[in-house]
């Protein structure tokens, strides 16, 4: 009883994390993105819209 309890929050935080665009796409596999000051971000799992594409690529993250 625990577990799923457990389950079941962590999903419900973890849902709450991301803002999800108006058109959403998925994309998986390791990518990152680079910000304008230098920082990178990398993840397995990308939620993004379908007007403004996707700017994470896997390329970026050999660079870094």
């Amino acid at each position: 009883m625990k577990t799923i309890f457990l389950i079941l929050a962590t999903a419900v935080l973890v849902a709450g994390c991301s803002i999800v665009p108006k058109d959403p796409r998925m994309s998986l596999g390791k990518k990152c993105n680079v910000d304008d000051d230098g920082t990178t971000v990398s993840s397995y799992v990308w939620i993004y819209g379908k007007e403004g594409g996707l700017s994470a690529s896997k390329e970026m993250c050999e660079k870094n």
